[in-house]
């Protein structure tokens, strides 16, 4: 055996011996509040910082974009040359909402059945406690490894990511790196290499109000709001532009990667959801005010320059509709051929020991920020049961899976 697997053997040890504290870790996450809205990581933040207490050369910017929303950036210069690896995580939840539809202790972090139940145990507290364990046992190895790890662990993911994720990457140059792993919902076994934008919009139709009982004497902006998201509608379906790489990789992982027959279809297409539909003032009255809001998701391969321009050219032929970009994300992925990709589905592999798979992600995560900027980001998280749901969940082997996949990669990525 060559001194290098004699190191990487040793590591693998190491690795085997932390695993017995992270479980005990993520429960020790949830039980500290970090509810967003409104988002106050104070607590959480504190707590993470206490877990990398004795890292040699550790710096910590403290960084809080609105009161009580704390990013941490924590850097950690491995003494040799080499790149630089993100580790990207979220400490702030979505809210627990009716306890009473809970069967456990929201913020208890309650072991059943091999589960781990608990508000943000998927997303993503599970993955934070993974990443601090493969930091702290990462910074151990210095002598083996050489670039930089930096940790950033923020405080604004669920309501967006602006004073999070999107924050650092715009405003804080060390917050950046060569290459992203982050921990989110996800799967260990069906890794994801990009995810779609999206187009958030707002109707608005302006018509002339009248008695109900003589329509003819008014003009409904309800049906004219109809018309236009009927017209805007039409633009759902597969998209010829999404780019061969990205379909490759799709196609490739299809059934295999557990996704239902929708997903897969919806990958590589433009969806359009209807979540906010207003308008009116009684039976009796012909609306003169309606409005909406749509959820356009935008595959690899369009942009969001183009989307909009498809929405204007269909509402050209109804009258009394405009439209106000609310907000938008450009679809962003990761060359699945880029080295940090590939290491990443090696030790998923070893860590599961099962076929593993690469695919797309339907909804965003804190990597589009990254892409977007230029890094290339790979998640591999815990697959989540119940997200955002009562008894959110994740199977206990899926963390450790996790941990592993992502300490290794790291590993293979900034060895010398």
């Amino acid at each position: 055996m060559s001194a290098e697997s004699d190191a990487r053997s040793a590591f693998k040890k190491r690795l085997a011996a932390d695993e017995k504290n992270l479980i005990p870790l993520v429960q020790a996450l949830l039980r500290i509040p970090s509810i967003n809205p409104p988002g106050n990581t104070v607590a959480a933040a504190a707590f993470c910082l206490k877990q990398l207490d004795g890292i040699e050369g550790l710096r910590v910017a403290r960084i809080e974009p609105k009161p009580d929303c704390i990013n941490l950036n924590c850097i950690i210069d491995l003494g040799a040359p080499g790149p630089t690896l993100v580790f990207n995580g979220h400490l702030d939840t979505f809210p627990v909402g009716d306890e009473g539809t809970w069967t456990v202790p929201p913020l208890e972090g309650t072991l059943k059945d091999g589960r781990l139940l608990g508000r943000g145990v998927a997303d993503m507290k599970s993955g934070v406690a993974c990443e601090i364990l493969a930091v702290r046992a990462l910074a151990a190895a210095r002598g083996q490894l050489g670039g930089r790890i930096v940790l950033s662990l923020v405080g604004d993911e669920e309501t967006g990511g602006s004073f999070g994720t999107g924050y650092l990457v715009a405003n804080v140059p060390e917050a950046r790196g060569d290459a992203v792993l982050n921990a989110d919902a996800g799967s260990p076994t069906v890794l994801r290499f990009g995810e779609k934008g999206y187009l958030w919009i707002e109707l608005q139709a302006e018509g002339r109000a009248s008695h109900g009982a003589h329509p003819h004497k008014g003009v409904s902006a309800i049906d004219a709001l109809i018309r236009a998201i009927t017209a805007i509608k039409t633009l759902e379906g597969p998209a010829p532009e999404v780019p061969a790489q990205v379909r490759a990789a799709v196609d490739a992982a299809g059934a295999r990667a557990g996704a239902d027959s929708g997903e897969i279809r919806n990958l590589t297409a433009v969806t359009v959801n209807v979540g906010v539909i207003e308008g009116g003032e009684a039976f009796n009255l012909v609306a003169g005010r309606a409005l909406a809001r749509l959820d356009v998701r935008i595959p690899a391969g369009l942009s969001v320059a183009e989307m909009q321009k498809r929405i204007a050219g269909r509402l050209t032929s109804v009258s009394g509709v405009s439209f106000t970009i609310m907000s938008s994300f450009e679809p962003a992925w990761t060359d699945p051929d880029h080295p940090i990709v590939r290491l990443a589905l090696k030790n998923a592999a070893e860590a599961s020991g099962e076929d593993v798979h690469l695919n797309y992600r339907l909804g965003y995560s804190d990597c589009r920020f990254y892409r977007r900027a230029g890094m290339p980001a790979i998640l591999c998280g815990p697959n989540a049961h119940n997200l955002g749901g009562p008894d959110e969940a994740v199977a206990v082997e899926d963390v450790h899976r996790v941990f592993r996949t992502i300490a290794m990669t790291a590993y293979d990525y900034l060895k010398r």
